[in-house]
């Protein structure tokens, strides 16, 4: 029997039917949330990130959290070298709650090409299990600004595992 329809039913009622939209996809990797353009010039800075791509009132492990995209304006010339920023990823604003990735030096930026390539952060624990109708925003935070540029920015995202 063809797994998208059943005997009897309109092949374009199927899908929704069989596949409606708010079924919890299991174990699938996917995209939580993201920021682009995320300054990472002022000191002790949160930025509210909504974990806006889950399920309703789902559990969800964060696997990973990359950067790219760094745009560092040297007096106006624009590098991807950020050598003295750090940034941090927290279930609360000021570094608070869970740290989901612990304030860390993000100097591997030297390396990246604009946005032709990605700096995974390390994660603090094996997972971040968390529940969206607790954790449906999480804070990211520069700890060290980059300092003299005119202006640092890097997109940021973050990537898991929609559970039930």
């Amino acid at each position: 029997m063809n797994p998208i329809v059943t005997p009897g039913e309109a092949v374009g009622t199927a899908r929704t039917n069989l596949f409606p939209a708010d079924a919890p996809v299991c174990g699938v990797r996917r995209l939580l949330g993201v920021l682009y353009g995320c300054s990472i010039n002022t000191l002790n800075t949160d930025v509210s990130m909504p974990l806006q791509y889950l399920l309703p009132n789902c559990n969800f492990i964060i696997r990973d959290v990359s950067i790219n995209n760094a745009q560092i304006n040297n007096g106006g010339t624009i590098t991807n070298s950020a050598t003295t920023a750090t940034l941090g990823v927290f279930t609360a604003a000021a570094g608070g709650g869970t740290a989901i990735v612990s304030n860390a030096a993000i100097s591997g930026l030297s390396a990246l090409t604009g946005a032709g390539g990605n700096l995974q952060l390390t994660i603090a624990t094996t997972g971040f299990l968390a529940t969206q109708a607790s954790n449906s925003t999480i804070f990211v935070r520069t700890g060290t600004a980059q300092g003299a540029s005119t202006s640092a920015t890097v997109d940021v995202y973050v990537w898991g595992e929609v559970l039930v």
